[in-house]
């Protein structure tokens, strides 16, 4: 639920700035509109916006962590410098 909460904000973060900037321009224009409105229309903006994050990104909020693929790290070994050089044969 953690994550979810985290959606959560971040959508009210982006959706009601919106919200307020169309408000703005509104009664700039002449728009007379009640501020329960915008509101309204954030809250339903911000609600939306959370279903659909938190559905596209279900598989990773709602997963265990042993489900979660991660990158292994594997360490590639170092050559040393006896072995970079070249060996040479006798020729007999």
């Amino acid at each position: 639920m953690k994550r979810v909460l985290k959606i959560f904000i971040k959508s009210a973060l982006i959706c009601f700035p919106i919200t307020l900037v169309l408000a703005i321009a509104n009664s700039i224009m002449g728009v007379s509109i009640g501020l329960n409105y915008y509101f309204s229309i954030g809250l339903l903006a911000q609600i939306g916006l959370t279903f659909c994050l938190t559905i596209c990104n279900a598989q990773k909020i709602f997963a265990g962590h042993k489900a979660i693929k991660r990158p292994v790290r594997r360490s590639v070994p170092q050559r040393s410098a006896s072995s970079s050089t070249m060996v040479r044969r006798k020729i007999s």
